[in-house]
């Protein structure tokens, strides 16, 4: 459970590299065929989650505005899934965070991974219109396997759960610091009706709402790692699993679905959107103080990014 404690949708899609304070909200709109936008406001403790390493010669430190820029290119090139870009801005925020604020478009919500959204997403529609959209957790591209609860003995439970708290206190401050005021909020704008809610709030008849709080997460996975052990056998027994990163997800609706009925037209025009955003590249670059060499979706280039101070 600990080694996957990170995976689950709220953390491992921003946290993969650094540990600190995310902070954003984003709107996805949604068209009857899967095509979308996602505009997204995010705020990163730190320049490693989008920046990193950005090499040259140890002996130099990097400019705040080469950090920017890279953080800002490794966002734009290393996004998977989007189409175009547009209505970009990166700036260091007053309190020391990297501030991103971005337009992506997408094909298929599917193919969005990292970075931009907070857990993963499936959008299908059957023959008869009806559209299913599921949210699914991050995994780490490992399944672990547990024993079956019924095959151990009460010695057997123990020593499974003291394993665990082990395990559990290697990675407390890593989870401790990845958790602590982590806070995401994402609205989807729909193209019909959303009936069938589990996981999402809704505000209106084609709109709904996911929250992140991972105060909240950390909360109540110190409270299960608290209890004796006579606490932790019923929480395994109520749940008829090992596998408590089901329970939390469960308990944090970490996996939202909904059904979309009476899908309309269009919410906007993706096609002429994406060709005016790729048009409009050049601005994007000059504003963002871009290399021409800078490749981004759609535009054809094939040249790497060139990082500063490489």
């Amino acid at each position: 459970m600990i080694a996957r404690i990170f995976k689950v949708a709220i953390v491992a899609v921003l946290l993969s590299l650094s540990s600190g304070c995310i902070e954003g909200v984003a709107i996805v709109t949604l068209n009857p065929d899967g095509r979308g936008k996602l505009e997204v406001d995010l705020y990163v403790q730190g320049d490693e989650l989008f920046g990193g390493d950005i090499g040259g010669k140890k002996d130099k430190e990097p400019t705040l505005a080469e950090k920017k820029t890279s953080a800002l290119i490794r966002t734009l090139t290393g996004s998977p899934g989007v189409a175009a870009w547009k209505d970009v801005k990166a700036e260091w925020a007053a309190d020391g965070r990297f501030h991103f604020v971005g337009t992506a478009y997408f094909d298929r919500i599917e193919n969005l991974k990292d970075k931009l959204l907070v857990g993963e997403y499936r959008f299908s529609r059957d023959n008869d219109g009806v559209i299913s959209f599921v949210g699914t957790r991050k995994e780490s591209g490992e399944k672990k396997t547990f024993p079956n609860l019924a095959d151990l003995n009460e010695k057997q439970l123990s020593d499974f759960i003291l394993s665990e708290r082990i395990k559990y206190q290697s990675a407390k401050p890593i989870i401790i610091a990845m958790l602590t005021d982590l806070k995401f909020k994402t609205t989807f704008r729909l193209p019909g009706d959303a009936v069938d809610i589990k996981g999402f709030k809704k505000t209106s008849e084609r709109v709904v709402v996911q929250d992140t709080d991972g105060n909240a997460l950390l909360g109540e996975y110190k409270k299960i790692m608290a209890q004796d052990d006579a606490a932790f056998k019923k929480l395994y027994r109520e749940a008829k699993s090992l596998d408590l990163d089901e329970t939390l997800a469960a308990k944090f609706d970490m996996k939202p679905a909904l059904t979309i009925r009476k899908a309309g037209d269009d919410q906007f025009d993706y096609a002429k959107e994406v060709k005016a955003a790729i048009e409009a590249y050049p601005n994007l670059r000059k504003q963002n103080g871009l290399a021409d060499t800078v490749p981004l979706p759609g535009d054809g280039k094939a040249v790497p990014p060139k990082f500063p101070g490489r």
